[in-house]
């Protein structure tokens, strides 16, 4: 059912408001929760910031991990880049992000997930796994469900790196710093061996409060058709590589088709791009992109279990840091 398909991932480390509208549009119901812009001159306290002292390690740190060719790198997207290989019938129109210190690119960020297929503690080549993921609370981000667990089986740890602007962990390379995850939650019918790609999509609550020092995205679902809505699709895609490597690329387009569970839209993406946000002028996201298709790429619309959820972990989030 659309209110209990949800796995939680019992991924617990020690800890040492928003408003929703309701619109009726003919006989089509629209819930949708605006953005959240933080006040420059907010002042906020140590405590509302960080919620666990652990940070994710700096990015030099993951890099010699992240090869961008050969056997040793995961691509989360490669294994739907196979079945559904990339449209070349879309052009590539994609523009890079400088200054993703800036609203809404700095609600979007690098998510690496940590696979310790060893079990042995450490970073080995062959376990990272890489995707895009953007903000829906104060520390809650939103990516793909293959981003964060592949055939049932978890990451060990997820890391969150808003704004990232290539490998430097500088003010530049990370401007807010990084994340760990606390709490990851997939729906049950991903978390299984051949998962149904209508319910990939992925849910991360992060040990900071990042929110407040960059707002995050206002998100909505409909009953309704979303044919012909212009939105953007914006993260960090694999093929950039080299003095490009691990920089927040964007690209426009309109919804094409759509099933009940996904949505198809004329814009470019390649690997790396699953989690990125699908987000119209308002900053409101309605899907988050899970493959590539022919004519077109797509993703999972925001349904109304995952609203619920974003929203469940948005109030939860709130709480925490009020």
């Amino acid at each position: 059912s659309e209110t209990s398909e949800f796995s939680v991932l019992a991924n617990t480390i020690n800890e040492n408001g928003s408003n929703v509208s309701i619109q009726a549009m003919s006989h089509n119901i629209i819930f949708s929760t605006p953005e959240f812009v933080p006040s420059d001159d907010a002042c906020l306290t140590s405590t509302q910031v960080a919620y666990n002292i652990e940070e994710a390690p700096p990015f030099e740190e993951i890099a010699p991990y992240l090869v961008e060719e050969g056997e040793d790198y995961i691509d989360a997207d490669t294994v739907w880049n196979n079945l559904m290989p990339q449209a070349a019938s879309v052009p590539d129109n994609r523009t890079r992000v400088y200054s993703t210190n800036t609203s809404p690119y700095n609600r979007i960020g690098l998510v690496v997930a940590w696979y310790d297929n060893n079990e042995n503690g450490k970073w080995d080549a062959g376990e990272i796994s890489k995707g895009s993921g953007s903000l829906q609370g104060p520390d809650v981000v939103l990516t793909a469900g293959h981003v964060i667990m592949r055939d049932g089986v978890w990451s060990h740890r997820v890391y969150y790196y808003p704004a990232k602007n290539g490998t430097g962990s500088d003010s530049t390379g990370e401007p807010y710093g990084q994340a760990t995850s606390i709490a990851c939650y997939v729906s049950s019918n991903w978390a299984v061996v051949g998962g149904n790609s209508d319910y990939d999509y992925g849910v991360v609550v992060i040990n900071r409060n990042i929110g407040a020092l960059t707002g995050y995205n206002g998100k909505a679902w409909t009953s309704g058709s979303l044919l012909g809505k212009d939105v953007t699709l914006t993260g960090y895609p694999g093929d950039k590589t080299g003095s490009l490597s691990e920089t927040m690329w964007k690209m426009s387009g309109t919804i094409k088709l759509e099933t009940t569970h996904k949505i198809y839209y004329d814009i470019y993406t390649v690997g790396g791009n699953s989690g990125s946000p699908v987000y119209d002028s308002s900053n409101i996201v309605w899907g988050v992109h899970t493959f590539g298709s022919s004519p077109y790429n797509g993703g999972v619309r925001i349904t109304q279990s995952l609203y619920n959820l974003l929203q469940e972990k948005l109030e939860e989030g709130l709480e925490r840091y009020k």
